[in-house]
């Protein structure tokens, strides 16, 4: 009878341990564009095609990209049910240089985008000053693997502001949708 009770009492506390692990998740690309005209950069040529919603085209860097003149911060919101309605969430990134923000950010990205791949510009370490050029996109997919392991489901945007000395640059807006894996 003892033994009984230990088996279940092992199944339930393995099940309610399992609730604490959070599920895995896919990402898929709804949309990237900019929001102001100018700026120090042009995704103009960037697109989001097929049923895979890969990103493919190029992105222009107007000037080289320095810790000294340059600065961003970026809001996260989600939309769980894609009604359009966003919520802002706490996670927020606070002004930072660009090239550190890059440092610290770009390499969850690694995975998706591989130098010499799909992209020619080094994802898991960019260079300071972030040079002026145009950089290629191709086929880039979104893989999950060193994102955060809690992540809200639905629809989330990322809204990333940019600043050349204190002065308003660009903004840069991306939205995923974010679904259990199967």
């Amino acid at each position: 009878m003892s033994q009984l009770i230990l088996c279940i009492f092992i199944l339930l506390f393995s099940k309610a341990y399992m609730l604490l692990i959070p599920e895995a998740y896919d990402a898929r690309l709804v949309s990237f564009i900019s929001l102001s005209e100018g700026g120090v950069w042009d995704v103009s040529k960037v697109r989001i095609a097929g049923r895979e919603r890969k990103l493919n085209g190029s992105i222009s860097i107007l000037e080289d990209l320095d810790d000294e003149q340059f600065s961003f911060y970026a809001e996260a919101y989600t939309d769980r049910e894609g009604s359009g309605r966003y919520k802002k969430l706490p996670y927020t990134m606070p002004m930072t240089p660009i090239c550190k923000g890059f440092n610290m950010y770009l390499p969850y990205f690694a995975d998706s985008a591989k130098f010499g791949v799909n992209i020619d510009f080094p994802v898991d370490h960019p260079p300071c000053p972030l040079p002026k050029g145009t950089y290629y996109l191709k086929d880039i997919l979104l893989n999950t693997s060193k994102w955060p392991s809690l992540m809200p489901r639905g629809y989330m945007k990322g809204v990333a502001y940019f600043f050349k000395n204190g002065e308003n640059a660009g903004v840069v807006q991306v939205t995923t949708h974010v679904v259990d894996r199967d």
